[in-house]
């Protein structure tokens, strides 16, 4: 019996004799890379997707910064009161440099009643208070230039003279004591501003201490025509500007 050709030596079973089984090109390094890329990036998706379901809760970062604070440097304030009217008070801060202009009242006590030569002062009573946060070290008064009306001049056929009232002491002086306390008292009251002519005041008159947050003290300024005025100084209107300070 002759064997079939399978049989035949050298053959392989199954498949024709004299065929060879086509084989796969090898794979390019190019293709390689590509798919190796290909399986890291689907390895990070599913982890992404199994952390967080999905990539939209990572769009923002943000970090809230709260409870801050700050504290401002503290300063003198100066309050200014006339003794016994409430209400007509001044505060050194109504202004932006802490430089403030006010009335309290006519400090030289008004033009009515008037001055008379009969020696006896005329009082004008004022509360002061620091009430900023800083302890103040200077305490101090300056006056402007005083002018009068009418102004001085000598007797002439034009009409009778009219004594100096701004320069001189024989026709008028001014006086500044202050107290530590809220009523002004004469007794344990210290000098400002020694009894001088009104132009004296331009000259700066200050008392150093302490002057603590919430200190208070008073002052009265005396303003008097002496009893050996001139008879020209009769009918003279003086103004002058006062300026406290606290430092």
């Amino acid at each position: 019996m002759r064997s079939s050709p399978q049989h035949r030596a050298g053959a392989t079973p199954g498949r024709a004799p004299g065929r060879r089984r086509a084989e796969r090109p090898a794979p390019t390094r190019g293709r390689v890379g590509r798919l190796a890329w290909l399986a890291a990036a689907g390895a990070s998706l599913l982890l992404v997707l199994g952390v967080g379901g999905t990539l939209s809760g990572w769009t923002l970062a943000s970090i809230a910064n709260s409870g801050n604070q700050l504290k401002t440097d503290s300063a003198v304030v100066l309050k200014q009161i006339k003794t016994g009217t409430p209400g007509t008070v001044c505060y050194s801060s109504d202004n932006a440099l802490n430089q403030a202009t006010c009335t309290v009242g006519d400090i030289y006590g008004s033009i009515s009643p008037v001055l008379a030569n009969d020696g006896v002062a005329r009082t004008f009573d004022m509360t002061f208070t620091n009430v900023g946060a800083r302890t103040g070290t200077s305490f101090s008064i300056t006056a402007g230039a005083c002018s009068q009306s009418p102004t001085v001049t000598t007797s002439s056929t034009s009409g009778p003279a009219v004594a100096d009232l701004c320069g001189s002491t024989t026709n008028l002086t001014v006086g500044v004591k202050c107290y530590d306390g809220s009523t002004y008292q004469d007794s344990g009251s210290w000098v400002l501003a020694a009894v001088g002519s009104a132009s004296s005041l331009t000259s700066t008159q200050s008392r150093a201490g302490t002057y603590a947050a919430s200190a208070v003290w008073s002052c009265r300024v005396s303003v008097t025509v002496p009893t050996g005025a001139l008879p020209s100084a009769q009918g003279v209107t003086v103004t002058q500007s006062i300026t406290w300070q606290l430092s």
